[in-house]
């Protein structure tokens, strides 16, 4: 029985195994965000948040060389520019989403802001 594995099918079940990672990062970010925002625990989901970050960030850099090493080594060029763009993508949209996650979270951080009432002389927060 033949276990050998070549080494650019190796880097390529790397690459699908870290982007799963990432899509799986996205999912719990989604949920965890949309729980937290249900609550008071706005610095919570900021860490949360961050850390989600940070494990996407990781997984990133150490897709990207596995991701580099494997286009390399193909001899396809038109299969070489489509994962190239594949890459460029799923980074770009990732990015985009962590920023859009955390600057909801900025803004719904800022409108909890408390609200103050001036009653009959007195101030009120409410």
């Amino acid at each position: 029985m033949n276990n050998y594995i070549p080494p650019s099918q190796a880097r390529r079940n790397w690459l699908l195994i870290s982007l799963t990672f990432v899509f799986f990062f996205i999912l719990i970010e989604i949920v965890l965000i949309k729980l937290f925002w249900s609550d008071d625990y706005g610095l919570l989901g900021s860490h949360i948040n961050f850390l989600l970050s940070s494990l996407k960030a990781f997984i990133f850099n150490f897709s990207s060389v596995m991701f580099t090493e494997y286009v390399f080594t193909l001899e396809d060029l038109k299969l070489k520019e489509k994962l190239k763009l594949f890459a460029v993508t799923t980074v770009s949209l990732s990015l985009i989403f962590s920023a859009l996650i955390s600057w909801f979270l900025v803004w719904r951080k800022s409108a909890k802001i408390v609200d103050i009432k001036v009653m009959g002389g007195e101030i009120v927060k409410s």
